[in-house]
């Protein structure tokens, strides 16, 4: 994958947490956070690891 492709991902699943937790969606913060492995390879692409790191704390 490129990593353009991974910085979209990245936005968007970011987006979706910050909404799930917003209203309160705790099944939808736990799917996405079933994400963090698929980024994990990606670790080196700006944002991911803090992504991961949050995903953690979710």
């Amino acid at each position: 994958m490129q990593s353009k492709d991974i910085e979209h991902a990245l936005a968007v699943t970011t987006e979706s947490l910050d909404l799930a937790s917003r209203i309160g969606a705790e099944r939808c913060v736990t799917l996405i956070r079933e994400l963090a492995p698929g980024f994990k390879p990606y670790r080196q692409v700006d944002g991911v690891a803090d992504f991961i790191e949050r995903l953690q704390v979710a």
